[in-house]
């Protein structure tokens, strides 16, 4: 039921060089949990859900599965202040190895523009809600 979604997660994780013990720390479960639900020892829509906001997705059933959606606002996903800090954390992440002499990976520099598109669009709705 979770399989096609535990591999795209998992995916997600090694592009973007997050652990599950960070995983753990940007969901708010426990980093047990999150193994044991990774692994198919549970399956629990609770936690993908709370995989799949983490990274912006949203969570789809169908024909007996669970799988990752985009989750957009206006073409530009609006991300939680959650997803803010993880999106910080690996451009900070990013930026150390890239100054170290790091070659950055394919997926990255693919990433590296929409993910700045990301932020300066989630700066400029902040604003907004700011000013009204």
């Amino acid at each position: 039921m979770f399989s096609e979604f535990r591999f795209k997660v998992k995916k997600l994780l090694k592009d973007r060089g997050i652990t599950y013990a960070r995983l753990s720390e940007l969901t708010g479960f426990e980093e047990s949990t999150i193994k044991t639900f990774m692994c198919g020892a549970s399956d629990s829509r609770r936690i993908a859900e709370g995989i799949a906001d983490t990274f912006g997705y949203k969570l789809v059933y169908s024909n007996g599965k669970y799988d990752l959606r985009t989750n957009e606002a206006g073409g530009v996903s609006i991300i939680t202040q959650n997803q803010g800090k993880c999106v910080i954390d690996a451009l900070v992440q990013f930026i150390e190895r890239v100054s170290r002499g790091v070659s950055a990976s394919e997926a990255e520099v693919k990433v590296l523009p929409e993910v700045v598109a990301i932020l300066l669009s989630n700066l400029s709705h902040k604003e907004k809600e700011e000013q009204a």
